[in-house]
């Protein structure tokens, strides 16, 4: 028969073995469960987005970078000076359209003429608008110039002033689509006769191609900016 001694540490042993498992109110140990903890903390947390995860909206940013770029208005204008025929030649008329044109406009321009092998719209180099130093639109691009009507007559000179009747006529050597159509004064040059517009005449190819005159009168010319 067991003596109390031997029972008594048999039930102490007993409930030492027992209360040896974790109870359900223990901590659980350090550092177990904290980066787990951490991380669910970390991606739930409303205040703390993650950014890696963000769309980037580069598609968006695309046209801001690189925008369209619009066409630099350009001018064209009658000359207010008045020559014959004899212009000295297409060079010697484009610089007398830069020479009225550096005054009040600035720019490099060309005159609206043409010789055999050279079209007036050919000289042309840039791509328009053009329009007239006191604002209207002439033409939207060069098809536009190479037109039997203008968006608005070519009737100002280089100062804006509006071109009296009897002095509207333009020596051209060119037709409505902005190619030659002789005569040209022995290409602008000399003598004989040319074709010439007249810049307040409405009428349909009138602006450019309206007919001939002897070289010896004395005329306008168109300028057109590049």
């Amino acid at each position: 028969m067991l003596g109390h001694g031997f029972v008594a540490f048999a039930l102490a042993a007993g409930m030492v073995a027992c209360f040896g498992y974790a109870s359900p109110d223990e901590e659980p140990e350090s550092g177990v469960d904290l980066p787990g903890r951490q991380a669910r903390s970390d991606a739930g947390a409303p205040t703390e987005p993650t950014t890696i995860d963000e769309p980037v909206d580069a598609g968006t940013d695309v046209p801001e970078a690189a925008p369209d770029v619009a066409k630099k208005p350009l001018r064209a204008f009658a000359s207010s000076a008045l020559r014959s025929g004899n212009l000295g030649g297409l060079a010697a008329a484009d610089a007398l359209c830069n020479t009225l044109a550096a005054a009040k406009l600035g720019g490099t321009y060309k005159a609206w003429l043409s010789v055999p092998g050279t079209n007036a719209i050919d000289r042309v180099t840039s791509a328009g608008p053009w329009f007239l130093p006191t604002g209207e639109l002439v033409a939207d691009d060069k098809a536009g110039l190479a037109t039997t009507q203008l968006k608005h007559l070519l009737n100002r000179d280089e100062n804006g002033a509006a071109l009296p009747d009897a002095e509207d006529r333009v020596w051209t050597g060119t037709t409505s689509n902005g190619t030659y159509s002789g005569p040209d004064c022995a290409q602008w040059a000399g003598g004989g006769t040319g074709r010439v517009g007249e810049a307040n005449n409405g009428g349909a190819n009138s602006w450019t191609n309206l007919g001939t005159e002897p070289c010896s009168e004395v005329n306008r010319i168109y300028c057109i900016e590049q």
